[in-house]
């Protein structure tokens, strides 16, 4: 497949966004672990809760009778400094924004799917796309170098995650876990079974998940996010894209939330997104109030247990480093945000903003 034999067609309109649904959802299937947050719900709710003024500009690549879709890469508008410029969408909720390519001929989609990002920046001061993995940012960076009117800022951060082996659960866990760390966790375990009944629960369809929405919110209130203002239904807007989302997902299995009980009290609950040999961990939240008894810790062992009795491929601790996720992770690998700016005054300007901004982030977290 060549160039010839592919169109690019830009997608502007919700309408248009609607129409091409079944073709994103097949495109999903065919990869083995896809970007977990551009399956087609995801961007058509997120759009539909957070597109306000803005104005959708999502790339799609199709064979030359546009009845295949073989890439998609959602992104719009967004006015910046002096301008419009290129983001992400979702990206106030995603850990990834890598885009779906198909799987067959990915190299030829790949290079043309890049070229047509890449052609963007003569239309806007910058364009950026943040938390982009190894593999796919690599190639971004290698075609963005043919682009003379550049310049790039890049950040770094870090994603580990589990390769799942043949080996069984618990073997995966003596080899993760010295025997001090196990006898910490049989002992909190223990007082925790003293406090009353303990139930570990899987919530998959679309009315449980509904149902034990409103506790996932109380929860994260009590919890440590809540304070930080990072909880997943902290920020404005996003309680009710989740609460729509969310039921919508499990219609599709692409969504599980487990939760630990003590009693009647759910104390903790891990929401994962899945695909077909994928499950990522898009948050983990405990109440407080129960912190000692490491109510994460022991709901995070259910869920991984469990996708090693799955079969699943990878167990994915998504973005961040903290010391539980290096416990358990076999692979950690870097991901990278990337600014392209015009060489105009406009994308000078948003330059010196952007870079300004960073400095000041990284001052106040000194």
């Amino acid at each position: 497949m060549n160039h010839e034999t592919m169109r690019v067609i830009i997608i502007e309109k919700s309408e248009e966004i609607n129409a091409i649904t079944k073709a994103i959802d097949l495109l999903y299937s065919e990869i083995s672990s896809p970007n977990p947050y551009f399956s087609s719900l995801w961007i058509k709710i997120w759009w539909k809760h957070f597109k306000k003024n803005a104005k959708a500009r999502i790339l799609s690549i199709w064979d030359r009778d546009q009845k295949v879709l073989l890439a998609i890469w959602p992104l719009h508008e967004v006015k910046v400094v002096s301008g419009t410029a290129l983001w992400p969408m979702l990206y106030n909720v995603a850990d990834y924004f890598d885009p779906l390519i198909h799987p067959k001929n990915k190299k030829e989609v790949l290079e043309l799917l890049l070229r047509t990002y890449l052609h963007e920046i003569k239309n806007y001061p910058y364009i950026w796309t943040l938390v982009l993995r190894e593999d796919f940012y690599k190639n971004l960076q290698l075609h963005s170098d043919e682009i003379k009117n550049k310049q790039l800022l890049n950040t770094t951060k870090e994603r580990l995650y589990c390769e799942i082996e043949n080996t069984d659960f618990n073997r995966f866990l003596n080899s993760k876990l010295g025997t001090k760390s196990q006898k910490t966790l049989r002992y909190t375990k223990k007082k925790l079974l003293e406090k009353g009944k303990v139930q570990f629960l899987d919530l998959e369809s679309p009315d449980e998940i509904e149902t034990c929405l409103p506790i996932l919110c109380g929860i994260e209130q009590s919890s440590w996010k809540s304070k930080e203002g990072i909880g997943i239904f902290a920020m404005p807007g996003l309680r009710a894209f989740f609460f729509e989302l969310l039921p919508k997902l499990a219609e599709k299995r692409e969504v599980r939330i487990s939760v630990l009980k003590l009693e009647e009290e759910t104390i903790a609950y891990q929401l994962g997104l899945l695909s077909k040999d994928y499950y990522g961990v898009n948050c983990l939240t405990y109440n407080n109030n129960f912190q000692q008894f490491s109510p994460g810790s022991h709901l995070m062992l259910h869920t991984l247990k469990r996708v090693f009795e799955e079969k699943r491929k990878q167990y994915d601790f998504m973005i961040g480093d903290q010391d539980y996720k290096k416990k358990f992770a076999t692979h950690r690998s870097p991901l990278y945000s990337i600014h392209i700016f015009q060489r105009s005054i406009r994308g000078w300007l948003n330059l010196k903003t952007i870079q300004a901004n960073i400095n000041a982030r990284k001052k106040a977290s000194k």
